[in-house]
């Protein structure tokens, strides 16, 4: 069985400046009430707001001032195994975090919703010498060799915590 390598391109910035940040839990939710547009990822669909820049995969919720950073990713990835299950979910994380000086993962579960298995993982690494936070589902597609991959990349000067509206994020895709 081959390593499933996810192959991530960043530019990122981090400032070196301290902030406190602001919860921002049930963001996301609020959120949907603006005018959204709406993405397709395999045969779910998740509305990103419009103020939210969109450039390919790649939605960033907070870019100025330079200090903060963050960024949520849409993709697919081929996959070796018929299931999305917690071997294929720690392979996937063994070459997502290739790009990253030093990581943790800090969360590795098993998770549902609308009666869809999704795995989750939670990892604090560093980047160029910069801490972040990712959060990453990975979930079957239709196609069972196709898995579609959500990640909420967080550098550590952020205005809020979206990794806490990691799950608000999941639970506003809904089939089409």
């Amino acid at each position: 069985m081959k390593i499933i390598k996810a192959v991530i391109v960043m530019a990122v910035v981090f400032g070196l400046a301290a902030c406190a940040k602001e919860k921002k839990e049930g963001s996301i939710k609020d959120l949907s009430a603006v005018e959204t547009i709406p993405y397709e990822l395999g045969s779910y669909e998740i509305d990103i707001p419009t103020q939210w820049e969109k450039d390919e995969n790649f939605f960033f919720m907070e870019t100025t001032p330079v200090d903060r950073f963050a960024m949520l990713q849409i993709a697919t990835e081929l996959l070796d195994e018929l299931e999305v299950n917690e071997t294929v979910m720690k392979e996937f994380v063994e070459g997502f975090v290739t790009v990253m000086d030093k990581h943790k993962v800090t969360e590795l579960k098993s998770k549902q919703f609308h009666g869809i298995k999704v795995m989750y993982a939670s990892i604090d690494g560093v980047i160029e010498g910069q801490k972040v936070k990712v959060g990453i589902y990975l979930f079957q597609d239709k196609d069972p060799k196709q898995s579609n991959i959500l990640a909420l990349y967080q550098g550590r000067n952020t205005k809020y915590d979206y990794i806490k509206d990691v799950d608000l994020i999941l639970n506003n895709m809904r089939e089409k």
